[in-house]
């Protein structure tokens, strides 16, 4: 970020900030401290949150980010830091606000950096479902700094590997089988190596397919394998912290792969082997696995999963796993099956 604010000559200060007079601040941080000087100044909140100076001030050389609306007042850009919800919230933002503003992401959590963060996806819930708001429109640059993962618990790490597994199963066996070697639980520990190829092999992959497929008109819709299903799951969980996005995805997976075995495309063996290896890692593979998980039926799921930006007219289209490394969209199912799987999930 530093880098970033230097290349566009911005100084970066950090500390707590009180006015001294009214043309000058000081900002403390620890016992170090720094006076700055300026024309104007400012403040990165709102007036009612943040109390402006007591001392006698120009009102008109503050600026509260409640005022910042001014075309004249704030840069044509965003600097996005954060995880996942935050690059989504900040992109759709960037999509929208005066029909287009560049932007830039730099995803600290593990699951922002090979997934969401990459491919120009931007999106926010609303009560109705997951990603039902928002926009396709690419960062300009995506910074992935694998330093920040470990300030992560491990519950955040384990979501975001349920994304890199998702690459494996429906894209690239020899990844898949990588991983299985071990190469997951050193990617959990910080092994660095794990890490950087991990986060490079997803990006790759993605821009494999996004490149082919910007606006998910075809092959793209890939990249939702187990999403249908695990956005049902966060939906009917509230979107609380019962249950993490990464961790919807690996329920949706073992979902994904039960439906593809009733198809008659996975083996019995091979759905052992997925929902096997997401226990193994730690992450949730049953309803059941999800703390105080509420009452719900078949139905509720169906009624979700109806609404999802995968369905049309014809039904809910699946993502299905036609062997493991290999994916495909399915509308060709019996409603039975569906119906089955999930009463089998539940019970």
């Amino acid at each position: 970020i530093e880098y970033l604010m230097k290349k566009n000559n911005i100084d970066t200060i950090a500390g707590h900030a009180t006015f001294v007079d009214a043309n000058t601040i000081e900002v403390k941080n620890g016992k170090d401290s720094t006076k700055v000087t300026a024309d104007k100044f400012m403040i990165a909140t709102g007036s009612s949150v943040t109390p402006l100076p007591s001392v006698p001030v120009d009102k008109k050389r503050i600026i509260t980010s409640d005022e910042a609306i001014s075309l004249k007042e704030i840069p044509k850009h965003l600097i996005v830091i954060g995880g996942g919800v935050i690059g989504d919230l900040a992109g759709f933002v960037a999509a929208s606000y005066m029909r287009g503003i560049d932007f830039i992401q730099v995803p600290t959590t593990l699951l922002a950096q090979v997934d969401s963060s990459v491919g120009g996806k931007t999106a926010i819930n609303i009560p109705e479902g997951k990603n039902l708001v928002g926009a396709f429109y690419q960062p300009k640059a995506v910074f992935c700094d694998s330093a920040v993962l470990k300030t992560l618990p491990m519950r955040e790490l384990r979501a975001g590997y349920a994304e890199i597994y998702k690459y494996g199963l429906l894209w690239d066996s020899a990844f898949m089988a990588w991983l299985e070697d071990g190469h997951a639980e050193a990617l959990l520990k910080h092994d660095l190596h794990a890490v950087h190829y991990a986060v490079k092999r997803c990006c790759e992959i993605k821009a494999e397919i996004v490149s082919q497929d910007e606006r998910e008109g075809g092959v793209r819709a890939l990249l939702n394998l187990g999403h249908t299903f695990g956005h049902a799951l966060e939906a009917l969980c509230s979107y609380d912290d019962r249950l993490r996005h990464g961790e919807a995805v690996a329920i949706g997976m073992c979902l994904a792969a039960r439906f593809s075995a009733k198809l008659g495309y996975l083996s019995s063996a091979d759905v052992e082997i997925i929902e096997a290896h997401i226990r193994r890692v730690g992450l949730p593979s049953q309803y059941a696995d999800i703390p105080d998980a509420p009452e719900i039926t078949v139905d509720d799921i169906m009624k979700v999963m109806a609404k999802d930006k995968k369905a049309d007219a014809k039904g809910i289209n699946f993502i299905v796993m036609q062997a493991l490394g290999r994916a495909k969209v399915t509308s060709s199912y019996a409603a039975d099956d569906l119906h089955n799987v999930l009463n089998e999930f539940l019970n």
